[in-house]
């Protein structure tokens, strides 16, 4: 019932922040349904949601919310069993280009203990 109701939430404000062009808050609601539906194993749609916010959040140079992306479709493939280092690899150099050497290495730990 939790997830749902931050469905719910992110859905109904997910119109607000695209009616007054508000591309971060759109992004991060887009990743944010991406993520509940990726903690329900809903995996197709978290898949659907994660693509549709990276292209937002790289149109707006938005390189935390680009990170934090690619960490979660990295965490949605080994979640499925699947190959994650690319976009692992991806989260880890942006993170350490903006300056976020604590959650680079958490991301490098991760990729070292999925390898």
């Amino acid at each position: 019932a939790r997830y749902q109701d931050a469905a719910q939430r992110y859905e109904d404000a997910l119109p607000i922040y695209r009616n007054i062009g508000a591309r971060l808050g759109e992004a991060n609601c887009v990743k944010a349904l991406g993520d509940v539906a990726r903690r329900q194993a809903r995996y197709q749609d978290a898949a659907q949601r994660y693509e549709d916010a990276l292209p937002i959040y790289r149109n707006i140079g938005a390189r935390l919310g680009e990170a934090n992306t690619h960490l979660s479709i990295g965490l949605l493939a080994l979640a499925q069993g699947q190959p994650a280092d690319e976009e692992l690899a991806e989260a880890e150099r942006l993170y350490r280009e903006i300056g976020l050497t604590e959650q680079a290495d958490l991301v490098r730990k991760i990729r070292e203990g999925a390898g």
